[in-house]
């Protein structure tokens, strides 16, 4: 990570093997691992929130028709996402109280650092580069960097948004510790059925939750009974060190 935001040479190939182990590793029914955020390494905490939202992107795209011949490219999208996070201070990830107004500033402008960093590794363009500039933007527009609304948003980037929301709540941060899986599961539902996705988009919703209807992810005893049915999916902490 901390190469490509350097301007160095890295290997879409090198990305696309990572992606193929985190694709495996979900076909053959693995637990997913969360990832701890290094305190002292911006580089080395961008890397482990993307392998983190790759692994819950690769359970949640493993046999969806939608996505057959697409698996790597998503996952690679997901494995570099978070690219911006490298440009930041390290006090910034282990902060554990509010950010001054010149700190949001700073975190708010990770996006589209990460996203030109990604031009130089797809100088004709790629989801990879959308997924970083827009997966901190929401459908009512108090997302950013530029307050996007959903018309202006792919599903894709909803879903891996999604994905990212998960990863962070059910991982430890300096500040907090993680959330209980079906804890994060049950608070991301109900954050994707107001914020990151709408009933027109038929990619995210139904991938937490594939036998229920849209309409009873509203409820929250059934959120908190689909968090209790398929958070086993995605569960199990790991300690397993991050290479960037």
């Amino acid at each position: 990570m901390r190469r490509i935001v350097a301007g160095q040479q890295v290997s879409v190939n090198s990305l696309e093997h990572i992606a193929e182990e985190v694709r495996d590793e979900a076909r053959q029914g693995l637990p997913l691992r969360f990832l701890p955020m290094p305190t002292d390494d911006p580089a080395r905490a961008a890397a482990a929130q993307g392998l983190t939202v790759a692994q819950v992107l690769a359970r949640l795209i493993d046999g969806d028709p939608n996505w057959h011949g697409r698996e790597l490219e998503g996952l690679v999208a997901a494995l570099v996402h978070d690219a911006g996070m490298a440009c930041l201070p390290a006090e910034l990830i282990t902060q554990p109280g509010p950010l001054t107004e010149e700190q949001r500033r700073l975190v708010e402008r990770h996006p589209l650092a990460g996203a030109q960093a990604l031009v130089k590794l797809w100088p004709g363009g790629s989801w990879a580069i959308d997924a970083a500039a827009d997966h901190h933007e929401r459908l009512d527009g108090a997302g950013y960097p530029k307050g996007k609304r959903d018309l202006h948003l792919s599903d894709e980037v909803k879903l891996l948004a999604v994905c990212d929301v998960y990863a962070a709540l059910a991982s430890a941060r300096p500040w907090r510790a993680a959330h209980e899986p079906r804890t994060a599961l049950t608070d991301t539902l109900l954050l994707a059925d107001t914020i990151l996705v709408t009933t027109a988009s038929h990619t995210a919703i139904p991938a937490f939750t594939p036998n229920m209807p849209y309409d009873a992810v509203r409820d929250f005893t059934h959120v908190t009974q689909l968090a209790e049915n398929y958070g086993q999916v995605l569960t199990v902490r790991s300690t397993l060190p991050v290479k960037t």
